[in-house]
């Protein structure tokens, strides 16, 4: 006995062109982990062929796949870049998440050109602003450094809990941040 997973991508970018349509606005999908084992570039190649353009990754190397194969997307990598990444995002437009005020002081000369947008934890613990305090010091930072944040994200690490309890303190946590 086989097991046999089999992927339509035909399926995926009419779904994909179903919430585009639904929702009048742009997709952000998150293809990290070549994209859940998908296929990175064939996840993203038949997505672009319904016009989604923006993509989320873990890494700055699956970013730089992305934009070498579709240099008309946009990719934001979510994991803590190096001095090698940043320069890489630089040339190939890559956008970065802040993931502590600790990175973005140690990283703060060489983000000029970087599209940047601002992660804020709200119990992942792996990355982002602890308190909001800490994200008005990195904003403060950034404006101090004329570094361009343009987005917002978290990451909810409990949305298939049966008890909602938790996911919904973390989603008001997150909402209060505007």
């Amino acid at each position: 006995m086989h097991n046999c997973l089999e992927i339509k991508y035909d399926v995926m970018a009419g779904n994909a062109a179903k919430i585009k349509d639904y929702t009048g606005k742009e997709l952000l999908v998150v293809v990290k982990n070549n994209a859940y084992n998908m296929g990175l570039l064939e996840v993203v190649g038949c997505l672009m062929q319904v016009g989604v353009r923006h993509f989320c990754v873990a890494a700055v190397d699956e970013a730089e796949t992305i934009k070498r194969n579709f240099p008309e997307a946009y990719v934001l990598a979510t994991n803590p870049a190096n001095a090698e990444e940043i320069q890489s995002a630089q040339k190939l437009y890559i956008a970065l998440s802040i993931p502590g005020k600790g990175w973005l002081e140690a990283n703060r000369k060489r983000l000029q050109g970087v599209e940047l947008h601002l992660k804020f934890n709200v119990g992942m613990n792996r990355f982002g602003a602890r308190w909001v305090d800490e994200a008005r010091e990195i904003l403060g930072i950034c404006s101090a450094e004329r570094l361009e944040v343009t987005g917002l994200s978290t990451h909810f690490p409990l949305a298939e809990e049966d008890d909602l309890t938790e996911h919904n303190r973390q989603v008001d946590v997150f909402a209060g941040l505007y």
